[in-house]
């Protein structure tokens, strides 16, 4: 399960890696795009009324789900994996 925040990934490279680094986190990626991962992705986001959001991608059905709260987002997990 891969809990991220509801931001668009960037392919910037930090002055801190080596070029080794940043060439393992782009086999990373491109392994991911190519082979997939059967995991869903989470999405915690922020509201401008302060109130919080779940989103989850589910790459096996290919369908997405939106959620109030944290339980509910539970609740889904755990029916998800004794289907």
């Amino acid at each position: 399960m891969h809990f991220t925040s509801f931001t668009t990934p960037e392919l910037s490279f930090r002055p801190q890696q080596t070029p080794l680094t940043a060439l393992q986190q782009v086999g990373k990626i491109c392994a991911a795009l190519f082979l997939g991962n059967p995991e869903p992705r989470i999405w915690k986001i922020m509201r401008a009324d302060g109130t919080t959001h779940w989103r989850i991608y589910d790459p096996t059905s290919d369908r997405r789900h939106s959620f109030s709260s944290e339980n509910e987002v539970r609740a889904w997990l755990e029916r998800r994996y004794y289907q």
